[in-house]
């Protein structure tokens, strides 16, 4: 092999290997670098993707307690729906420590059929310590819960701020579609309490299901399963 041809090769080789570099940095999954579980070693948090340029179809959407956490998850897309430029596939995890009082740790990811699409990350699950609650914008909001959970009409939500903070509290669907808005503006320092109820007909007809809360403090979201009985 003459070493102009050798040369070539060496060049081609390498400009693939940038394309395909570049194809799999176009889309990077937003998770939580760092998570606070509950007293009870419980947390929820979500993490989502949103598609670089171009078209692909859903994968699929995984994560797995890799350290110290109970439980992972798998949804099958089948490389079926499309998804284009800019949109967002929203997914979350719901788990606990296996150990209350040790760290542990989750692998998240989301991928996209063709070409290798998609991204993953690791969370980093903390104990519990009331010493966090409160200590800075990071703690700014400890907990969202909800009471009762399963509901079937009404259910009430609460979490409490360290300072006055910016709020958006929403509920989704499964698919991340945001069903309602319950909070959104500035909210005091302190406890909070809020009542919702499902508007009739927001969902259609049919079985009972999952839905998720989301709150948004700055840039701490929470998230917290919801059980509805139909």
């Amino acid at each position: 092999m003459t070493t102009t041809r050798l040369c070539t090769l060496l060049i081609v080789t390498c400009a693939i290997a940038l394309m395909s570099s570049a194809a799999r940095a176009a889309e990077t999954l937003q998770a939580p670098p760092e998570v606070m579980a509950g007293p009870d070693g419980s947390f929820t948090y979500e993490f989502d993707l949103r598609k670089g340029p171009g078209t692909a179809t859903f994968g699929g959407i995984d994560w797995l307690g890799t350290v110290n956490v109970v439980g992972g998850s798998t949804s099958d897309g089948f490389c079926i729906p499309t998804v284009v430029e800019g949109q967002i596939i929203r997914a979350f995890v719901n788990a606990r420590l296996k150990d209350p009082s040790l760290p542990g740790k989750v692998w998240e990811s989301i991928s996209l059929c063709g070409g290798g699409g998609g991204d993953d990350s690791t969370t980093v699950i903390r104990p519990y310590s009331a010493l966090d609650v409160g200590g800075g914008p990071s703690a700014s909001v400890n907990r969202l819960w909800n009471e009762p959970n399963p509901f079937s009409r009404e259910t009430t939500f609460h979490f409490s701020l360290s300072e006055p903070s910016e709020v958006e509290l929403s509920v989704h669907d499964i698919a991340g579609r945001k069903v309602a808005s319950v909070v959104e503006g500035e909210q005091s320092a302190g406890p909070h309490e809020v009542s919702w109820r499902l508007a009739s007909g927001s969902l259609g007809s049919g079985a009972g299901g999952v839905l998720f809360a989301r709150l948004r403090v700055g840039g701490v979201v929470l998230s917290r399963r919801l059980v509805l009985l139909r």
